[in-house]
Protein backbone atom coordinates (compact mmCIF):
# COMPACT_ATOMS: atom_id res chain seq x y z
CA UNK A 1 0.00 0.00 0.00
CA UNK A 2 1.21 3.70 -1.17
CA UNK A 3 1.30 5.95 1.36
CA UNK A 4 0.27 9.63 -0.74
CA UNK A 5 -0.14 13.35 -0.98
CA UNK A 6 -2.03 14.69 -3.69
CA UNK A 7 -2.39 18.61 -5.14
CA UNK A 8 -3.95 19.10 -8.72
CA UNK A 9 -2.46 22.65 -10.42
CA UNK A 10 -4.24 23.54 -13.49
CA UNK A 11 -5.86 20.52 -13.76
CA UNK A 12 -2.76 18.16 -13.67
CA UNK A 13 -2.30 15.71 -11.14
CA UNK A 14 1.01 15.51 -8.96
CA UNK A 15 1.88 12.49 -7.17
CA UNK A 16 4.53 12.52 -4.42
CA UNK A 17 5.27 9.43 -1.98
CA UNK A 18 5.62 9.98 1.45
CA UNK A 19 5.78 8.74 4.79
CA UNK A 20 1.82 9.86 5.81
CA UNK A 21 -1.24 10.31 3.88
CA UNK A 22 -2.31 13.92 3.52
CA UNK A 23 -5.71 14.60 0.76
CA UNK A 24 -5.30 17.84 -0.08
CA UNK A 25 -6.88 20.81 1.53
CA UNK A 26 -10.05 21.18 -0.92
CA UNK A 27 -11.09 17.38 0.55
CA UNK A 28 -12.66 19.18 3.27
CA UNK A 29 -11.81 16.14 5.84
CA UNK A 30 -10.38 12.43 5.19
CA UNK A 31 -12.41 9.92 3.09
CA UNK A 32 -12.42 6.79 4.71
CA UNK A 33 -13.51 4.42 2.17
CA UNK A 34 -10.82 2.70 0.40
CA UNK A 35 -10.03 3.44 -3.29
CA UNK A 36 -8.90 0.62 -5.35
CA UNK A 37 -6.89 1.94 -7.85
CA UNK A 38 -7.48 -0.97 -10.63
CA UNK A 39 -11.15 0.33 -11.30
CA UNK A 40 -9.74 2.99 -12.96
CA UNK A 41 -9.49 1.09 -15.97
CA UNK A 42 -12.86 1.55 -16.68
CA UNK A 43 -12.73 5.33 -16.48
CA UNK A 44 -13.15 6.49 -19.71
CA UNK A 45 -16.27 3.80 -19.88
CA UNK A 46 -17.95 5.49 -17.06
CA UNK A 47 -20.57 8.73 -17.07
CA UNK A 48 -19.27 11.99 -15.84
CA UNK A 49 -20.53 11.90 -12.44
CA UNK A 50 -18.78 8.81 -12.16
CA UNK A 51 -15.73 10.08 -13.56
CA UNK A 52 -16.33 13.08 -10.71
CA UNK A 53 -16.39 10.58 -8.03
CA UNK A 54 -14.14 8.42 -8.56
CA UNK A 55 -11.26 11.45 -9.57
CA UNK A 56 -12.07 12.94 -5.40
CA UNK A 57 -12.07 9.30 -4.10
CA UNK A 58 -8.74 8.43 -5.75
CA UNK A 59 -7.33 12.11 -4.70
CA UNK A 60 -8.68 12.09 -0.61
CA UNK A 61 -9.38 8.51 0.38
CA UNK A 62 -6.62 8.01 3.18
CA UNK A 63 -6.86 3.71 2.41
CA UNK A 64 -5.84 3.86 -1.36
CA UNK A 65 -4.76 0.26 -2.53
CA UNK A 66 -2.84 -0.32 -5.60
CA UNK A 67 -0.12 1.66 -7.50
CA UNK A 68 -0.55 5.08 -7.52
CA UNK A 69 1.61 6.27 -10.59
CA UNK A 70 -2.06 5.19 -12.55
CA UNK A 71 -3.98 8.15 -11.50
CA UNK A 72 -2.29 10.88 -12.68
CA UNK A 73 -2.33 9.03 -16.20
CA UNK A 74 -6.36 8.91 -16.09
CA UNK A 75 -7.18 11.62 -13.73
CA UNK A 76 -5.03 14.16 -15.24
CA UNK A 77 -6.32 14.59 -18.87
CA UNK A 78 -10.01 14.18 -17.37
CA UNK A 79 -9.13 17.25 -15.23
CA UNK A 80 -7.22 19.46 -18.04
CA UNK A 81 -10.73 18.32 -19.95
CA UNK A 82 -13.00 19.92 -17.48
CA UNK A 83 -11.13 22.63 -16.77
CA UNK A 84 -10.02 21.63 -13.30
CA UNK A 85 -7.84 23.80 -10.67
CA UNK A 86 -7.80 23.68 -6.61
CA UNK A 87 -10.57 26.01 -6.75
CA UNK A 88 -13.36 23.87 -8.77
CA UNK A 89 -11.97 20.41 -7.19
CA UNK A 90 -13.58 22.27 -3.79
CA UNK A 91 -16.79 22.60 -5.11
CA UNK A 92 -16.43 18.50 -6.41
CA UNK A 93 -16.66 17.87 -2.95
CA UNK A 94 -20.14 19.03 -1.79
CA UNK A 95 -21.96 17.97 -5.26
CA UNK A 96 -20.90 14.42 -3.93
CA UNK A 97 -22.25 14.66 -0.97
CA UNK A 98 -25.56 15.96 -2.02
CA UNK A 99 -25.52 12.92 -3.97
CA UNK A 100 -25.46 14.68 -7.59
CA UNK A 101 -28.41 16.45 -6.59
CA UNK A 102 -29.38 18.77 -8.94
CA UNK A 103 -32.79 20.33 -7.61
CA UNK A 104 -30.78 23.99 -7.01
CA UNK A 105 -30.58 23.94 -10.55
CA UNK A 106 -34.07 24.19 -11.36
CA UNK A 107 -34.24 27.76 -9.36
CA UNK A 108 -32.90 30.92 -11.16
CA UNK A 109 -31.42 33.44 -8.10
CA UNK A 110 -31.84 36.46 -10.62
CA UNK A 111 -35.44 36.54 -12.14
CA UNK A 112 -34.70 40.45 -13.50
CA UNK A 113 -33.61 41.56 -17.24
CA UNK A 114 -31.85 39.03 -19.34
CA UNK A 115 -29.33 41.65 -19.76
CA UNK A 116 -28.15 41.19 -16.32
CA UNK A 117 -28.53 37.83 -16.00
CA UNK A 118 -24.97 36.07 -15.40
CA UNK A 119 -23.49 33.17 -16.69
CA UNK A 120 -24.95 30.54 -15.32
CA UNK A 121 -28.28 31.89 -15.66
CA UNK A 122 -27.86 32.41 -19.16
CA UNK A 123 -26.48 28.80 -19.50
CA UNK A 124 -29.70 27.69 -17.33
CA UNK A 125 -32.01 29.41 -19.67
CA UNK A 126 -30.73 28.78 -22.97
CA UNK A 127 -30.02 24.83 -22.45
CA UNK A 128 -32.98 23.93 -21.27
CA UNK A 129 -35.19 25.40 -23.94
CA UNK A 130 -38.32 27.30 -23.35
CA UNK A 131 -40.22 25.40 -20.87
CA UNK A 132 -38.06 25.98 -18.29
CA UNK A 133 -38.70 29.26 -16.99
CA UNK A 134 -42.62 30.36 -17.83
CA UNK A 135 -42.07 33.82 -17.70
CA UNK A 136 -39.76 33.64 -20.42
CA UNK A 137 -41.49 31.17 -22.03
CA UNK A 138 -39.08 31.73 -24.89
CA UNK A 139 -37.28 29.20 -27.71
CA UNK A 140 -33.96 29.23 -27.24
CA UNK A 141 -32.82 31.01 -30.72
CA UNK A 142 -35.37 33.77 -29.92
CA UNK A 143 -33.16 34.16 -26.81
CA UNK A 144 -29.79 33.70 -27.59
CA UNK A 145 -30.70 36.47 -30.80
CA UNK A 146 -32.19 38.98 -27.87
CA UNK A 147 -29.28 38.79 -26.10
CA UNK A 148 -26.97 40.57 -28.36
CA UNK A 149 -23.42 40.93 -27.38
CA UNK A 150 -23.94 40.21 -23.64
CA UNK A 151 -24.29 36.29 -25.02
CA UNK A 152 -21.73 34.85 -22.75
CA UNK A 153 -19.53 31.59 -23.64
CA UNK A 154 -21.52 29.64 -21.36
CA UNK A 155 -24.60 30.89 -22.59
CA UNK A 156 -23.20 30.41 -26.32
CA UNK A 157 -22.74 26.41 -25.03
CA UNK A 158 -26.08 26.36 -23.48
CA UNK A 159 -27.45 27.08 -27.11
CA UNK A 160 -25.45 25.13 -28.61
CA UNK A 161 -26.60 22.22 -26.56
CA UNK A 162 -30.53 22.98 -27.53
CA UNK A 163 -29.03 23.01 -31.09
CA UNK A 164 -27.48 19.37 -31.16
CA UNK A 165 -31.14 17.87 -29.27
CA UNK A 166 -32.54 19.06 -32.30
CA UNK A 167 -31.01 16.62 -34.38
CA UNK A 168 -32.00 18.59 -37.64
CA UNK A 169 -29.86 19.85 -40.20
CA UNK A 170 -31.64 22.75 -40.59
CA UNK A 171 -30.71 23.39 -36.89
CA UNK A 172 -27.34 22.09 -37.30
CA UNK A 173 -27.03 24.56 -40.08
CA UNK A 174 -28.19 27.56 -38.09
CA UNK A 175 -25.89 26.77 -35.18
CA UNK A 176 -22.84 26.66 -37.17
CA UNK A 177 -21.57 29.92 -36.31
CA UNK A 178 -21.99 29.46 -32.25
CA UNK A 179 -20.23 25.82 -32.79
CA UNK A 180 -17.43 28.09 -34.79
CA UNK A 181 -17.34 30.70 -32.32
CA UNK A 182 -17.41 28.34 -29.08
CA UNK A 183 -14.47 29.30 -26.74
CA UNK A 184 -14.68 25.96 -24.06
CA UNK A 185 -11.43 27.71 -21.97
CA UNK A 186 -13.49 31.02 -21.35
CA UNK A 187 -16.80 28.83 -20.75
CA UNK A 188 -15.08 27.26 -18.07
CA UNK A 189 -13.69 30.39 -16.65
CA UNK A 190 -17.04 31.85 -16.48
CA UNK A 191 -18.63 29.06 -15.07
CA UNK A 192 -15.63 28.76 -12.57
CA UNK A 193 -16.24 33.07 -11.28
CA UNK A 194 -19.68 32.78 -11.34
CA UNK A 195 -20.59 33.05 -7.49
CA UNK A 196 -24.67 33.58 -7.84
CA UNK A 197 -25.09 29.81 -7.60
CA UNK A 198 -23.21 27.15 -5.09
CA UNK A 199 -20.95 24.57 -5.45
CA UNK A 200 -23.95 21.88 -6.40
CA UNK A 201 -25.08 24.04 -9.66
CA UNK A 202 -21.59 24.66 -10.59
CA UNK A 203 -20.32 21.80 -10.72
CA UNK A 204 -23.57 20.45 -12.17
CA UNK A 205 -23.08 22.56 -14.74
CA UNK A 206 -19.59 21.75 -15.77
CA UNK A 207 -20.46 17.88 -15.65
CA UNK A 208 -23.23 18.95 -18.31
CA UNK A 209 -20.41 21.06 -20.44
CA UNK A 210 -18.02 17.82 -20.44
CA UNK A 211 -21.29 15.85 -22.14
CA UNK A 212 -21.48 18.61 -24.86
CA UNK A 213 -17.48 18.49 -25.59
CA UNK A 214 -18.35 14.48 -26.23
CA UNK A 215 -21.12 15.77 -28.78
CA UNK A 216 -19.32 18.74 -30.08
CA UNK A 217 -16.46 16.19 -30.82
CA UNK A 218 -18.34 13.71 -32.67
CA UNK A 219 -20.44 16.76 -34.37
CA UNK A 220 -18.23 17.05 -37.95
CA UNK A 221 -18.68 13.64 -38.59
CA UNK A 222 -22.60 14.51 -37.74
CA UNK A 223 -22.29 17.74 -40.02
CA UNK A 224 -20.47 15.46 -42.66
CA UNK A 225 -23.70 13.28 -42.74
CA UNK A 226 -26.15 15.64 -42.57
CA UNK A 227 -24.82 17.32 -45.75
CA UNK A 228 -24.28 13.87 -47.66
CA UNK A 229 -27.82 12.80 -46.75
CA UNK A 230 -29.55 14.78 -49.50
CA UNK A 231 -28.09 17.92 -51.95
CA UNK A 232 -31.17 20.19 -49.90
CA UNK A 233 -29.33 19.46 -46.92
CA UNK A 234 -25.98 20.62 -47.81
CA UNK A 235 -26.78 23.90 -48.84
CA UNK A 236 -28.21 24.70 -45.72
CA UNK A 237 -25.07 25.25 -44.12
CA UNK A 238 -23.41 27.89 -47.20
CA UNK A 239 -27.26 29.87 -46.87
CA UNK A 240 -27.47 29.76 -43.21
CA UNK A 241 -24.00 31.52 -43.00
CA UNK A 242 -24.51 34.00 -45.73
CA UNK A 243 -27.69 35.11 -43.78
CA UNK A 244 -25.92 35.46 -40.27
CA UNK A 245 -22.79 37.44 -41.85
CA UNK A 246 -25.72 40.02 -43.43
CA UNK A 247 -28.22 40.40 -40.85
CA UNK A 248 -26.27 43.39 -38.75
CA UNK A 249 -26.62 45.39 -42.51
CA UNK A 250 -30.13 44.51 -43.37
CA UNK A 251 -31.64 46.14 -39.63
CA UNK A 252 -31.73 49.43 -38.60
CA UNK A 253 -30.47 49.30 -35.16
CA UNK A 254 -32.79 51.86 -33.95
CA UNK A 255 -35.43 49.33 -34.60
CA UNK A 256 -33.33 46.35 -32.61
CA UNK A 257 -33.39 48.72 -29.69
CA UNK A 258 -37.00 49.80 -29.91
CA UNK A 259 -37.54 45.91 -29.39
CA UNK A 260 -35.15 45.23 -27.26
CA UNK A 261 -36.81 47.81 -24.55
CA UNK A 262 -40.25 46.45 -25.12
CA UNK A 263 -38.41 42.81 -24.59
CA UNK A 264 -37.13 44.29 -20.91
CA UNK A 265 -40.87 45.92 -20.45
CA UNK A 266 -42.74 42.99 -20.57
CA UNK A 267 -39.50 41.36 -18.02
CA UNK A 268 -40.33 44.47 -15.83
CA UNK A 269 -43.89 44.06 -16.23
CA UNK A 270 -43.55 48.20 -15.55
CA UNK A 271 -46.05 50.96 -16.35
CA UNK A 272 -42.83 53.14 -16.73
CA UNK A 273 -41.23 50.89 -18.71
CA UNK A 274 -43.56 50.69 -21.04
CA UNK A 275 -44.89 54.67 -21.16
CA UNK A 276 -45.43 55.95 -24.42
CA UNK A 277 -44.58 53.04 -26.39
CA UNK A 278 -47.75 52.85 -28.40
CA UNK A 279 -46.93 55.93 -30.29
CA UNK A 280 -43.13 54.99 -29.99
CA UNK A 281 -44.11 51.28 -32.01
CA UNK A 282 -46.70 52.29 -33.93
CA UNK A 283 -44.65 54.84 -35.64
CA UNK A 284 -41.73 52.65 -36.10
CA UNK A 285 -44.60 50.05 -37.74
CA UNK A 286 -46.24 52.79 -40.24
CA UNK A 287 -43.04 53.80 -41.05
CA UNK A 288 -41.26 50.75 -42.06
CA UNK A 289 -45.15 49.82 -43.73
CA UNK A 290 -44.96 53.16 -45.85
CA UNK A 291 -41.77 52.31 -47.27
CA UNK A 292 -42.65 49.33 -48.66
CA UNK A 293 -43.78 49.32 -52.66
CA UNK A 294 -47.59 48.84 -53.25
CA UNK A 295 -46.76 46.31 -55.67
CA UNK A 296 -45.67 44.05 -52.91
CA UNK A 297 -49.04 43.49 -51.95
CA UNK A 298 -50.30 43.13 -55.24
CA UNK A 299 -52.81 40.71 -56.37
CA UNK A 300 -53.56 39.25 -52.77
CA UNK A 301 -57.07 37.42 -53.57
CA UNK A 302 -57.97 35.29 -50.48
CA UNK A 303 -56.76 31.35 -51.59
CA UNK A 304 -57.66 27.86 -49.76
CA UNK A 305 -56.24 27.08 -46.62
CA UNK A 306 -55.10 28.90 -43.54
CA UNK A 307 -53.22 32.57 -43.48
CA UNK A 308 -55.30 32.88 -46.77
CA UNK A 309 -56.70 35.84 -46.43
CA UNK A 310 -55.24 39.06 -47.91
CA UNK A 311 -54.52 40.54 -44.76
CA UNK A 312 -52.80 37.57 -43.50
CA UNK A 313 -50.18 37.34 -46.57
CA UNK A 314 -49.68 41.11 -46.10
CA UNK A 315 -48.25 40.71 -42.37
CA UNK A 316 -46.43 37.67 -43.46
CA UNK A 317 -45.07 39.94 -46.43
CA UNK A 318 -44.29 42.47 -44.06
CA UNK A 319 -42.40 40.18 -40.96
CA UNK A 320 -40.23 38.79 -43.70
CA UNK A 321 -38.48 42.16 -43.92
CA UNK A 322 -35.56 42.42 -41.56
CA UNK A 323 -36.90 45.90 -40.58
CA UNK A 324 -41.06 44.87 -41.01
CA UNK A 325 -40.04 42.18 -38.55
CA UNK A 326 -38.37 44.35 -35.88
CA UNK A 327 -41.12 46.76 -35.80
CA UNK A 328 -44.04 44.60 -35.69
CA UNK A 329 -43.07 42.39 -32.94
CA UNK A 330 -41.67 45.83 -31.10
CA UNK A 331 -46.04 47.12 -31.96
CA UNK A 332 -47.29 43.92 -31.07
CA UNK A 333 -45.49 43.35 -27.28
CA UNK A 334 -46.15 47.01 -26.74
CA UNK A 335 -49.62 46.66 -27.38
CA UNK A 336 -49.80 43.40 -25.62
CA UNK A 337 -48.46 44.99 -22.45
CA UNK A 338 -50.80 47.78 -22.27
CA UNK A 339 -53.91 46.01 -24.28
CA UNK A 340 -56.31 44.05 -22.03
CA UNK A 341 -57.96 43.20 -25.34
CA UNK A 342 -55.78 43.47 -28.96
CA UNK A 343 -57.61 44.44 -31.75
CA UNK A 344 -58.13 42.57 -34.85
CA UNK A 345 -54.97 43.54 -36.92
CA UNK A 346 -52.22 43.34 -33.75
CA UNK A 347 -53.99 40.06 -33.27
CA UNK A 348 -53.36 39.04 -37.13
CA UNK A 349 -49.82 40.27 -36.35
CA UNK A 350 -49.22 37.67 -33.73
CA UNK A 351 -50.68 34.98 -36.17
CA UNK A 352 -47.70 35.78 -38.76
CA UNK A 353 -44.99 36.55 -35.81
CA UNK A 354 -46.20 33.19 -33.99
CA UNK A 355 -44.22 30.84 -35.68
CA UNK A 356 -41.90 32.42 -38.11
CA UNK A 357 -37.83 32.61 -37.58
CA UNK A 358 -38.17 36.37 -38.38
CA UNK A 359 -34.94 38.41 -37.87
CA UNK A 360 -34.21 38.81 -33.91
CA UNK A 361 -30.89 38.48 -35.03
CA UNK A 362 -28.51 36.12 -37.09
CA UNK A 363 -29.47 32.92 -35.88
CA UNK A 364 -33.21 33.70 -36.47
CA UNK A 365 -32.19 34.98 -39.81
CA UNK A 366 -30.67 32.33 -40.59
CA UNK A 367 -32.89 30.11 -40.19
CA UNK A 368 -35.72 32.08 -42.03
CA UNK A 369 -33.23 32.06 -45.08
CA UNK A 370 -33.20 28.13 -44.75
CA UNK A 371 -37.25 28.13 -44.87
CA UNK A 372 -37.13 30.77 -47.55
CA UNK A 373 -34.83 29.26 -49.99
CA UNK A 374 -37.58 26.48 -51.58
CA UNK A 375 -34.98 23.64 -50.91
CA UNK A 376 -36.79 20.33 -51.62
CA UNK A 377 -35.23 16.48 -50.59
CA UNK A 378 -34.94 14.17 -53.56
CA UNK A 379 -37.31 11.71 -51.75
CA UNK A 380 -40.70 11.66 -52.45
CA UNK A 381 -43.62 13.16 -50.16
CA UNK A 382 -40.08 14.07 -47.53
CA UNK A 383 -40.21 17.26 -46.22
CA UNK A 384 -37.41 19.22 -44.26
CA UNK A 385 -38.00 19.80 -40.28
CA UNK A 386 -37.97 22.70 -38.77
CA UNK A 387 -37.57 23.55 -35.01
CA UNK A 388 -40.89 24.68 -33.49
CA UNK A 389 -40.87 27.81 -31.94
CA UNK A 390 -41.80 29.54 -28.74
CA UNK A 391 -42.90 33.19 -28.85
CA UNK A 392 -44.49 36.22 -26.74
CA UNK A 393 -46.65 36.38 -29.49
CA UNK A 394 -50.24 34.98 -29.55
CA UNK A 395 -51.75 33.49 -33.42
CA UNK A 396 -55.27 35.51 -34.23
CA UNK A 397 -58.43 34.02 -31.48
CA UNK A 398 -61.91 34.17 -33.19
CA UNK A 399 -63.13 37.48 -33.42
CA UNK A 400 -66.36 39.46 -34.74
CA UNK A 401 -67.62 42.79 -36.35
CA UNK A 402 -66.14 44.93 -38.97
CA UNK A 403 -67.40 45.22 -42.54
CA UNK A 404 -66.19 45.86 -46.17
CA UNK A 405 -67.22 48.34 -48.95
CA UNK A 406 -67.05 50.97 -50.64
CA UNK A 407 -66.44 54.29 -48.41
CA UNK A 408 -69.05 57.36 -48.65
CA UNK A 409 -67.89 59.18 -45.93
CA UNK A 410 -65.40 59.63 -43.13
CA UNK A 411 -66.01 61.76 -39.78
CA UNK A 412 -63.57 62.09 -37.32
CA UNK A 413 -63.95 63.09 -33.62
CA UNK A 414 -60.98 63.07 -31.20
CA UNK A 415 -59.46 59.73 -31.36
CA UNK A 416 -61.94 57.92 -33.39
CA UNK A 417 -63.21 57.92 -36.89
CA UNK A 418 -66.41 57.11 -38.33
CA UNK A 419 -66.98 55.35 -41.66
CA UNK A 420 -70.18 55.14 -43.49
CA UNK A 421 -69.97 52.85 -46.24
CA UNK A 422 -71.95 54.11 -49.76
CA UNK A 423 -75.44 51.86 -50.36
CA UNK A 424 -73.88 50.63 -54.06
CA UNK A 425 -73.07 46.89 -54.25
CA UNK A 426 -69.06 46.58 -54.40
CA UNK A 427 -66.60 44.14 -56.88
CA UNK A 428 -64.01 42.22 -55.57
CA UNK A 429 -61.15 40.90 -57.12
CA UNK A 430 -60.88 36.92 -56.54
CA UNK A 431 -58.28 34.13 -57.85
CA UNK A 432 -60.38 31.69 -60.31
CA UNK A 433 -57.24 29.20 -60.41
CA UNK A 434 -53.79 28.43 -58.91
CA UNK A 435 -51.63 26.46 -57.54
CA UNK A 436 -49.35 25.98 -54.67
CA UNK A 437 -45.09 25.71 -54.61
CA UNK A 438 -42.33 24.29 -52.51
CA UNK A 439 -41.66 27.78 -51.48
CA UNK A 440 -42.66 28.06 -47.63
CA UNK A 441 -44.33 31.44 -46.10
CA UNK A 442 -45.12 31.53 -43.02
CA UNK A 443 -45.83 27.97 -40.55
CA UNK A 444 -48.91 27.51 -38.89
CA UNK A 445 -49.43 27.49 -35.09
CA UNK A 446 -48.66 23.47 -35.12
CA UNK A 447 -45.72 24.63 -36.68
CA UNK A 448 -46.04 23.09 -40.23
CA UNK A 449 -44.92 25.10 -43.17
CA UNK A 450 -47.52 27.13 -45.05
CA UNK A 451 -46.64 27.51 -48.50
CA UNK A 452 -46.51 30.21 -51.46
CA UNK A 453 -50.08 30.16 -53.45
CA UNK A 454 -49.81 31.57 -56.90
CA UNK A 455 -52.71 32.48 -58.60
CA UNK A 456 -53.09 31.80 -62.43
CA UNK A 457 -56.21 33.39 -63.08
CA UNK A 458 -58.29 36.12 -61.32
CA UNK A 459 -62.02 37.35 -61.54
CA UNK A 460 -63.84 39.77 -60.57
CA UNK A 461 -67.33 39.02 -58.73
CA UNK A 462 -69.92 41.12 -56.85
CA UNK A 463 -70.53 41.44 -53.68
CA UNK A 464 -73.75 39.82 -52.74
CA UNK A 465 -73.97 41.30 -49.41
CA UNK A 466 -75.73 44.47 -48.51
CA UNK A 467 -73.57 47.51 -47.11
CA UNK A 468 -72.13 47.73 -43.82
CA UNK A 469 -73.19 49.47 -40.90
CA UNK A 470 -71.01 52.46 -39.94
CA UNK A 471 -67.94 51.28 -37.91
CA UNK A 472 -65.96 53.78 -36.35
CA UNK A 473 -62.17 52.63 -35.71
CA UNK A 474 -59.08 54.47 -34.26
CA UNK A 475 -57.71 57.55 -35.91
CA UNK A 476 -54.36 56.43 -36.82
CA UNK A 477 -55.74 53.23 -38.70
CA UNK A 478 -57.96 55.83 -40.72
CA UNK A 479 -55.67 58.82 -41.47
CA UNK A 480 -54.79 57.70 -44.98
CA UNK A 481 -58.23 56.82 -46.02
CA UNK A 482 -60.35 58.39 -48.60
CA UNK A 483 -63.68 58.77 -50.23
CA UNK A 484 -64.60 55.64 -53.06
CA UNK A 485 -62.31 53.64 -51.87
CA UNK A 486 -62.88 50.03 -51.31
CA UNK A 487 -61.94 48.99 -47.67
CA UNK A 488 -61.96 45.91 -45.49
CA UNK A 489 -62.50 46.55 -41.79
CA UNK A 490 -62.01 43.36 -38.84
CA UNK A 491 -63.42 44.37 -36.02
CA UNK A 492 -62.29 48.15 -35.23
CA UNK A 493 -58.78 48.11 -37.41
CA UNK A 494 -58.42 48.97 -41.25
CA UNK A 495 -57.22 46.03 -42.59
CA UNK A 496 -57.13 46.66 -46.37
CA UNK A 497 -57.95 49.54 -48.94
CA UNK A 498 -57.82 49.60 -52.11
CA UNK A 499 -58.02 52.76 -54.55
CA UNK A 500 -61.82 51.29 -55.76
CA UNK A 501 -63.41 48.18 -55.74
CA UNK A 502 -61.81 45.42 -57.64
CA UNK A 503 -58.19 47.12 -57.93
CA UNK A 504 -55.62 44.43 -57.80
CA UNK A 505 -52.45 46.59 -55.79
CA UNK A 506 -54.29 48.22 -52.65
CA UNK A 507 -53.58 51.76 -51.43
CA UNK A 508 -53.37 51.19 -47.84
CA UNK A 509 -52.24 48.22 -46.15
CA UNK A 510 -52.38 47.41 -42.23
CA UNK A 511 -54.05 50.85 -41.81
CA UNK A 512 -50.85 52.51 -43.55
CA UNK A 513 -50.59 53.98 -47.04
CA UNK A 514 -48.44 52.36 -49.13
CA UNK A 515 -47.02 53.92 -52.83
Amino acid sequence: MWNTVWRVSFGVLIVSATAHAAPPAWCGGDFKNGFEVKDLEKFDGESPINQLRMAVEAQCTTDLRGDASAIPKVVGPWAKRAGMTDQDWADAVPYLANRYSTSTIWARKDDGLSSTWSPIDQWLELSNGPNYNTKQAIDPIYLADSLGDKLTQLGRAGFIKQCLLAKMPSMYATCQGDIDALDRSKAIEELRNDKSFDATTRMTVRLSLLELWNELDGYPKLQKAAQAKDPAYAKMWDIAATARAGWAKSVDPSLVELLHSMEDAYQLNSHKASDGCDAKTWAAFHNVVAAMPAKTFGDLSAGDGPFSEPIDQATELIVNTPNGYLASMAYYQCENIIEEHLDYLVRTLGSSLSAWPGYRGPRNAALTAIASAGLKLDERGAEIDFPKLARRVSPMTSGGGGGRGIIAKLATKGDMTTITFATERSKERQCAKGHSTNHIRAFDTAGDPVYTYICEKYTTVTIDEPPSDPITVPKRYAADLKKGMFVNIGETAVLMAYPKAGAPVPAVVAGVAVK
